[in-house]
């Protein structure tokens, strides 16, 4: 679970990235969600503008980062004491691993797998390692 998604939607959002062909705007943007990648003031002014209160409106027309067909976006989506790497794998070509080095709690390490890319492969394992820790 995330600050803004309950568990049950951020395992929908890791299944879609598993099964992405390749990186979207679409998934870009429910990452940006997921995460709370914006400012509550910003979304609020925006909405005054517009006249709109939809949240995936508003991150369409800002979002830049592209978590899912850059490295360098979705390395930012990597928490804080995290160490990550990425690589083939041997069962799927696409594999990234996220591995906690707090002093404690320790999480474990988090695995992202896929056959499109190794930045879909980053925000797989990052959604996980996100979701561990807003538990």
């Amino acid at each position: 679970m995330t600050k803004n998604m309950d568990k049950a939607d951020l395992e929908k959002l890791i299944e879609r990235l598993e099964k992405a062909p390749h990186g979207s705007k679409s998934l870009d943007i429910d990452i940006c969600a997921a995460v709370g990648d914006y400012s509550k003031e910003e979304f609020q002014i925006w909405c005054g503008r517009t006249g709109s209160r939809n949240i995936y409106e508003f991150l369409n027309k800002r979002l830049s980062a592209r978590y899912t067909s850059s490295i360098d976006a979705a390395m930012t989506l990597v928490p804080e004491a995290f160490k990550w790497k990425a690589g083939y794998g041997k069962r799927v070509p696409h594999v990234a691993e996220l591995r906690d080095y707090r002093d404690k709690p320790i999480l474990g390490t988090f695995i992202g797998e896929c056959d499109s890319n190794r930045a879909i492969a980053l925000c797989i394992a990052a959604m996980k390692a996100i979701g561990a820790t807003h538990d």
